[in-house]
């Protein structure tokens, strides 16, 4: 140590996995980690889930990683790591046969070793950009809730004042248009259609990957997900059903374990220091004249469609919760579990903001009431999507609305991020340097991007949007794009 040089593709040694043990020990932040040995923060969720015991790998991959550091910091017994990591690789696969084999060229985003670190959230979207359509791309990036929440066929139908079997007719047309788009040679959709194939070599590599990608980058349902991407690469009707209830499957396991894991992993102080963080990161009032007010709109208990989220019965308000996504599923829990609330109400209120081509109307997440006697308004919001230039103007709007009837006000995502954890991020020098020098020249859209990854490795779910927050550039998704 320490590692220089783009390590992308790289096998991990015996020596470096030697060095991610001494990492742990000395409880070097994940970030950091990444940086010293010259991996992504991506590639150190798949090592560490690899190093877990099968029994101890928890849900979700991200959470691999602070359940590696306790076990390395507190077992007692001697541990051949190399040797746990040859048992936890997945087994090879035969590839499938497929029209979408794709070349090499297809797959800049992939890396043999670590497939866990391909941009599968960012190949979704750059392949709803590429649509020609606006009203095909429009109507799925509100499916995907890329800015807003996911919006239902019948929200849509109601909008638009159609039916709710025309806006399905409408997103099966979009979908079979990307579809054709995976044959065009360099498009989005047919390096989606080559990572898709590739994650497939294993069904549970591929299942772990796009539940990630519905709770780090959207803010729909893993199963939703899975029915779509597969649709939009042309698998067959059974093939969806398959992946849908796989999906379906591992996520009833989890929610079934997941408050008891929840509480032996991330125990009532670990919550709490979540909390905290939301605390410590809000903006406050500043005005000592304006005293906390009560929601300004009537209470919206969440109804979600059932093939979009779940629910759960709330013990602190005496009745059922309904979540949309997995993150947000993740958010109310710590509220529900933590000692530092009181109490919490999804949609609380209504904020009409001006955007960068009309004015909006939005619903906050949550507003938590704390047992010091603040109150706390919370947008849950995806890490990657938190720098959007969209998402930024209507943070703004809700922070002023919170300081105005006297509450507090922070975007968070899972783990305890807010959105000052952006710009706490600490880019690595060479990787600021090249989206300067590159930005010199325009904005860097997608395949930009993907260009320079091939002289410096970086991340598009964390490097590219603390770069736009640190350096307040423009940050959009129709289409993917850093810089105006």
């Amino acid at each position: 140590m320490p590692y220089t040089g783009d390590r992308r593709g790289v096998p991990w040694s015996a020596q470096e996995v030697a060095d991610l043990i001494a990492l742990l020990r000395s409880r070097t932040s994940r970030t950091e980690a990444a940086h010293v040995l010259g991996r992504t923060p991506g590639a150190l969720d798949a090592a560490a889930n690899r190093l877990l015991k099968p029994g101890d790998r928890p849900a979700s991959r991200s959470y691999a990683w602070t359940v590696l550091v306790e076990e390395v910091n507190t077992s007692t017994a001697e541990t051949n790591w190399w040797a746990r990591y040859l048992q936890g690789r997945p087994p090879p696969r035969p590839s499938r046969s497929s029209t979408y084999e794709g070349s090499r060229a297809d797959l800049v985003t992939l890396d043999d070793t670590h497939p866990g670190e391909i941009d599968l959230g960012v190949l979704v979207l750059e392949a709803v950009n590429e649509l020609r359509n606006n009203d095909d791309r429009e109507l799925l990036l509100r499916r995907l809730g890329v800015v807003d929440r996911p919006l239902t066929l019948h929200e849509i139908a109601d909008e638009r004042g159609v039916t709710a079997e025309r806006i399905r007719q409408r997103e099966a047309r979009a979908l079979a248009r990307i579809n054709i788009d995976t044959r065009q040679e360099g498009s989005a959709a047919r390096t989606l259609a080559a990572a898709v194939n590739y994650l497939a070599d294993s069904d549970a590599v591929l299942i772990l990957q796009l539940i990630d990608t519905a709770e780090t980058w959207f803010q729909t349902s893993p199963v939703w997900l899975a029915r779509t991407v597969y649709r939009m690469v042309d698998r067959n009707s059974d093939e969806i059903a398959l992946l849908a209830n796989l999906v379906s499957h591992h996520l009833s396991e989890r929610r079934a374990g997941l408050r008891d894991q929840r509480r032996q992993q991330f125990h009532q102080q670990r919550l709490n220091s979540y909390v905290d963080k939301w605390i410590t990161d809000a903006a406050w009032p500043t005005d000592p004249d304006v005293t906390d007010q009560p929601a300004v709109a009537p209470l919206r208990h969440r109804m979600p469609d059932p093939s979009r989220g779940g629910s759960f019965h709330s013990k602190k308000l005496g009745r059922t919760v309904y979540f949309e996504s997995g993150l947000e599923e993740l958010v109310l829990q710590t509220a529900e579990l933590s000692s530092r609330i009181r109490s919490y109400q999804e949609q609380p209120c209504r904020i009409e903001y001006a955007g960068t081509d009309d004015n909006h109307l939005y619903y906050p997440d949550l507003l938590v009431a704390l047992t010091d006697g603040r109150s706390l308004l919370i947008e849950i919001k995806p890490l990657a999507l938190m720098a959007v230039t969209a998402n930024r103007i209507k943070s703004v709007a809700a922070q002023r609305f919170a300081a105005e009837h006297g509450w507090g006000w922070v975007s968070v995502a899972d783990r305890g991020q807010t959105f000052d954890d952006l710009r706490r991020y600490k880019l690595h020098p060479s990787v600021s340097e090249l989206f300067a020098r590159a930005l010199l020249y325009g904005p860097l859209t997608w395949p930009a991007l993907q260009q320079l990854r091939k002289q410096r490795e970086f991340s598009t779910t964390t490097d590219v949007p603390a770069y736009a927050v640190q350096t307040d550039t423009p940050l959009i998704t129709t289409p993917y794009q850093l810089g105006s």
